[in-house]
């Protein structure tokens, strides 16, 4: 749960939703068996130790009511009334609070399932083959009605270019990004096409999942495998040898030279990676989809000079069958843009 409450925005962008429910799911159900064997041994546990006690007390409760018919003890009664009321106090307060821990959870178990049952974002039924061109037609978006960052914004990308994104911080760049994702259908699903259908009638998550990539800012990755992390699936067949070819490109990894050292390495933690490497893997993964669409956040933010050459080298071989959409302030990036667009 804290994994899919702190990885929203990496669920939406990608649409990885059924494989992070599995997630969940698994953890859930490994959670639960484990909770209940661990509360089945600590009842056993306390049933033996409570039955000791009383038999204890019991025994001392005997001893001292024979005592006290000899009057060898003056105020034993006492003591042991005392001591047996004592020992049902003390069961009583256990039951309580096996009830209250199996109240809790029950309504631990509803505030999930209310949460699963809560109202997907907006997502119509057509899907597409491939995208061809992304219209923005009279974008009015902001998020606070007061400040706009956009007003009645028209622009066309289409494939075979190079856009470049440039402006200040907080000017809007990844906004615009987000917006041409469908991050906010619900508000501007009629704001933006894809080859003449509006997003409010295209399932957005199918278009995320085969005919976008992208490749953020900041790379999220789960605490998990980098080949789960490649298509978030654990069973899902992935061409090694294409993936491969990606990583060599970009020299995302050293001394890697054999078919069974990249699958060792492809099972390595993903956040085990230093930062230039979790943006290579990212912009390798975003690549590897075969989108129509690749979005590129800061792509050259971690990498250094060489890296930045296989990148701009890369791009110029992809662009010709692709959107391609890069937010950078890097200038050997910018130099190889079709069309460098300001958002101010």
């Amino acid at each position: 749960m804290y994994e899919q409450l702190g990885k929203m925005q990496l669920i939406r962008t990608h649409a990885i939703f059924d494989f992070m429910h599995r997630r969940i799911v698994n953890a859930g159900n490994a959670c639960l068996e484990a909770n209940v064997t661990q509360e089945r041994k600590a009842f056993k546990y306390a049933l033996f130790s409570q039955n000791t006690d009383i038999f204890l007390k019991l025994f001392l409760f005997i001893i001292g009511g024979v005592s006290l018919i000899k009057r060898e003890i003056s105020v034993g009664e006492f003591t042991v009334l005392y001591t047996y009321f004592g020992i049902l106090s003390d069961d009583f307060s256990y039951f309580v609070n096996v009830s209250q821990e199996a109240y809790q959870y029950k309504a631990f178990m509803n505030r999930l399932k209310e949460i699963d049952a809560l109202e997907e974002e907006g997502c119509g039924e057509k899907k597409l083959d491939a995208i061809d061109s992304i219209e923005v037609e009279g974008l009015d978006f902001g998020y606070t009605h007061e400040d706009k960052l956009y007003r009645d914004y028209n622009k066309i990308f289409k494939k075979g270019k190079l856009y470049c994104l440039k402006g200040d911080n907080g000017a809007g760049k990844s906004t615009l990004v987000k917006n041409i994702l469908g991050l906010f259908v619900d508000v501007t699903g009629r704001c933006i096409s894809y080859d003449g259908n509006k997003l409010c009638s295209i399932n957005i998550y199918d278009a995320r999942e085969r005919l976008v990539g992208v490749c953020e800012q900041e790379q999220d990755m789960l605490d998990d495998t980098l080949r789960n992390n490649l298509l978030y699936c654990e069973n899902e067949f992935i061409d090694m040898e294409k993936f491969r070819g990606i990583c060599e490109s970009l020299s995302l990894f050293q001394n890697v030279n054999s078919k069974i050292a990249f699958e060792d390495a492809m099972n390595r933690n993903a956040l085990e990676l230093s930062g230039g490497q979790k943006q290579k893997f990212a912009i390798a993964r975003a690549i590897y989809k075969e989108p129509s669409v690749l979005i590129l956040d800061e792509p050259s933010a971690s990498l250094d000079k060489s890296s930045v050459e296989q990148l701009k080298t890369l791009l110029q071989k992809l662009k010709n069958d692709k959107i391609v959409i890069m937010i950078t302030h890097d200038p050997k990036l910018i130099e190889i843009a079709d069309e460098v667009i300001n958002i101010a």
